[in-house]
């Protein structure tokens, strides 16, 4: 009976610790819950004070202190929605482009940004200054940011809503609300007034000689006006004028400076005949931002933009990069001839990233009926000449008809040496070289001109 009864109360005090366990997890997980959840009110209503016309500088304080990347992008995308700019503190209307524009280049400053961007801002200042303060956002969540945080979000929202209320009252009701000011502004008018610094602030002295050429520092306490402690005043001077003319207009105030003998030198010595730039064509950082807008016209997809000088005429393209790349040992192996161990390209080092890319471009394109010239294939791009700037990979069309052309070389030399003809083959091959002609836009006049360089015989 008595071991019965131990065995009771230890299976007793084992069920209610397990539900002390279980109520305390229960608690924990009810406790993160509600700190998720906590300062998305303020979050909200920060967003919602951000959508409005100008948001002030408080405002963005307290935006950057408690937003996330994500909440601050939901503000510029509302804003651009409703026709004003992106950014928080601008008022102008977001610009105006067309429908079918994706890109904008900007050559200038080498940048290109997709319209979709463009059109959420009004230009290209807020565009940056809208990049500028997204990125200095935290990416910590809400619920881990601060009290302070929360605090200044609030009075910068009570000081935003303080001026919509007196506005909306009006007469005797806002005489009274600007005789009681909230405690909120009360606070920050005390923290402004405790940050006010020090009149007396430390300076330092650097003191220099040029008869015992070395120098002394001593830091000195004094107000930031006036004569220094411990250091004779400067007796007035004459006041130099300016030996350079043009240079009037860049200084507000004269200059009193202690003529030295190399300044003595200077002025006896004939007169300086450098040139500088007038003030008025200096460009400020206004007008390069203008200068760089008026090229947001340009196009990716603009045919008619050749901002690395390629020619408009596609098989023009295509008989340059031929030309380049059709050296003596290439057109020996097109034409079915063997070239010697001391001419082959794949052994001079100079250029083994271009060779190794036209190697795998060309051979990728090799059909599969035609697996058996892989070799000479192989063989001959790794001859062809890469001294000069491979065409982009993104040119795909004019690798297509390159390969084809080439291939088709290939095969018409080795019927030339004895092998038979395929029927089924030549089709392929013919197929494979007006789809790429057509597919760049050359006629088949100029493929018989493109197709006639290949089979000329070295020299």
């Amino acid at each position: 009976m008595a071991g019965s009864r131990g065995i009771g109360v230890e299976r007793h005090s084992g069920a209610s610790g397990a539900r002390t366990r279980s109520g305390s997890r229960r608690r924990k997980i009810q406790a993160e819950l509600e700190a998720r959840n906590r300062n998305s009110k303020e979050v909200w209503e920060l967003q919602q004070e951000l959508l409005a016309h100008g948001a002030s500088p408080p405002l963005m304080d307290a935006a950057r202190q408690l937003l996330q990347a994500e909440h601050y992008k939901a503000i510029v995308e509302e804003r651009s929605l409703d026709g004003l700019c992106g950014y928080p503190p601008c008022n102008k209307p977001t610009q105006a482009l067309p429908a079918h524009k994706r890109w904008s280049v900007n050559y200038s400053s080498r940048e290109v940004v997709s319209t979709e961007e463009i059109r959420k801002y009004c230009g290209p200042e807020c565009r940056r200054e809208s990049y500028k303060f997204c990125t200095s956002l935290q990416p910590d969540p809400a619920y881990l940011r601060p009290e302070s945080a929360v605090v200044r979000a609030q009075e910068a929202i009570a000081g935003r809503q303080l001026p919509q209320q007196a506005g909306k009252s009006g007469g005797a009701a806002f005489a009274e609300s600007d005789s009681k000011e909230p405690k909120e502004s009360q606070a920050l008018a005390e923290e402004t007034q405790e940050r006010v610094l020090p009149k007396v602030r430390p300076r330092t002295v650097v003191r220099f000689s040029r008869s015992k050429q070395i120098y002394t520092v001593q830091c000195h306490e004094y107000d930031g006006g006036g004569a220094l402690p411990d250091v004779a005043p400067v007796k007035d001077e004459a006041v130099h004028e300016s030996r350079d003319p043009g240079s009037t207009g860049l200084l507000g105030s004269s200059v009193r400076e202690r003529p030295t003998d190399m300044a003595k030198a200077e002025q006896e010595g004939p007169p300086r005949t450098d040139s500088r730039d007038e003030p008025d064509t200096l460009c400020s950082d206004a007008s390069l931002d203008r200068v760089d807008e008026s090229s947001d016209g340009d196009d990716l997809y603009d045919h008619s933009v050749k901002p690395n000088g390629k020619p408009d005429l596609a098989w023009v393209r295509a008989w340059g990069t031929l030309s380049t790349w059709l050296n003596e040992p290439a057109r020996t192996i097109l034409t079915g001839g063997a070239i010697p161990d001391g001419m082959r390209e794949e052994r001079r080092p100079g250029h083994k990233g271009r060779r190794d890319l036209l190697v795998e471009l060309l051979t990728s394109r090799l059909p599969g009926e035609l697996s058996f010239l892989a070799g000479q294939l192989y063989e001959l791009a790794s001859s062809l000449s890469v001294h000069q700037t491979l065409p982009s990979v993104t040119e795909h069309l004019l690798y297509d008809l390159l390969a084809a052309i080439l291939i088709r070389q290939l095969y018409d030399s080795n019927t030339a040496g004895g092998m038979q003809p395929d029927n089924y083959v030549l089709g392929v091959l013919d197929r494979q070289t007006k789809e790429a002609a057509k597919a760049l836009g050359v006629t088949k006049k100029e493929l018989e001109v493109l197709q006639a360089l290949v089979r000329t015989a070295p020299t």
